[in-house]
């Protein structure tokens, strides 16, 4: 017989990826040519690398003159094992303050993965814009940190605001992994999107200061965002009016709606008073909105509708009672009437 002591080496591990033992002899038989060492390979259920057994014959000097060619051979220890990496849509109530996190879930499938390794990230515009809406993490990379750590979290800052706006989006985008991550492991999706729900809602507040005749002051609705929102849209308020007449008591342009401009908070609707020479009392004109026209209808209300804008009159008058300085009596048994006359010095605009 012919022994040959061995020895067994390299990266994978005993009795981790093989069973046998780790060193020992080989026998080769009289009368025969060749012995196997039969290594039973451990199916872990670890996505890893290639992974490699050498033999070491440590014994060079063998009997009958025999000559040993090799004294090392590497074999391959091919993992079987596959794991996949996703991450997921995520979206979230954008508030007033800056404490809000979209949080995206990135999660591994399948079997652990036995080494560490860095999954980068970045992060872009949708409809959000950075810094306005949204703040891009500090830290832009993942690091998933041997078998049981199958998931991470990325969290983007949300930015609050007061604007009524549409809901916003921006894009999460995982990176190529690292050279040398075993083949087994690879990417199922890569992208995601992260939504920002608007939350803000807006109440209009219409007031009214009032006009007046003497030097012709002008008299005005004025239609203001409560709480500093803002729209980032056009508000068209469609009203009517009543009361006072135009142009008699007012020439402004006969208005039904106003548009408070995206990103403004009011508008200011002017009336023009009408100086007239008619004693009148207090005139009272009415605001009654009837529609909004906004593409968020739905988030924006009015707060007090009718309003009542009044119209001070500065007109007086005198009542001038004259009669006639000599009247002849006439001749006996006729009736000689006496004038006086009721004169008012400016026209009023109702009889009494």
């Amino acid at each position: 017989a012919l022994n040959i002591p061995y020895t067994l080496s390299g990266s994978a591990l005993n009795p981790g990826d093989y069973t046998g033992p780790s060193s020992g002899i080989l026998t080769i038989p009289p009368g025969q040519s060749a012995v196997q060492l039969n290594l039973p390979v451990v199916d872990d259920n670890l996505v890893e690398p290639t992974e490699k057994i050498t033999l070491s014959l440590t014994n060079t000097t063998l009997p009958y003159g025999i000559l040993l060619r090799d004294q090392q051979q590497t074999l391959d220890v091919i993992d079987n094992d596959a794991a996949t990496i996703s991450i997921a849509n995520a979206s979230v109530t954008e508030g007033n303050e800056n404490d809000t996190y979209l949080v995206f879930d990135v999660t591994l499938t399948g079997s652990d993965v036995q080494d560490a390794f860095t999954l980068p990230f970045t992060v872009t515009n949708g409809s959000a814009t950075v810094t306005q809406d949204y703040e891009i993490p500090t830290i832009t990379n993942l690091q998933f940190n041997g078998p049981a750590d199958r998931s991470k979290q990325i969290q983007v800052l949300v930015k609050g605001d007061f604007i009524i706006e549409k809901d916003e989006t921006l894009n999460v985008a995982l990176g190529l992994l690292p050279a040398g991550v075993p083949p087994g492991l690879s990417i199922s999706n890569a992208t995601a999107t992260g939504t920002i729900i608007n939350n803000d809602k807006g109440i209009v507040q219409i007031t009214a200061a009032n006009g007046e005749e003497e030097n012709e002051v002008s008299g005005h609705f004025r239609f203001n965002f409560l709480n500093g929102i803002t729209a980032d849209e056009p508000t068209v308020i469609n009203f009517s009016l009543s009361g006072a007449n135009m142009p008699d008591d007012y020439t402004t342009a006969f208005p039904t709606s106003i548009t408070i401009p995206a990103g403004e908070s009011g508008f200011d609707l002017e009336i023009k008073v009408e100086d007239d020479a008619i004693i009148e009392g207090t005139e009272s004109l009415v605001l009654t909105t009837t529609s909004i026209n906004s593409a968020y209808v739905t988030n924006i209300s009015i707060s007090n509708s009718p309003q009542t804008l009044n119209i001070l009159d500065n007109d007086s008058g005198q009542l001038l009672l004259t009669a006639a300085p000599d009247v002849f009596e006439g001749a006996a048994g006729e009736t000689t009437p006496v004038k006086f006359t009721v004169e008012l010095t400016k026209a009023t605009a109702s009889p009494f």
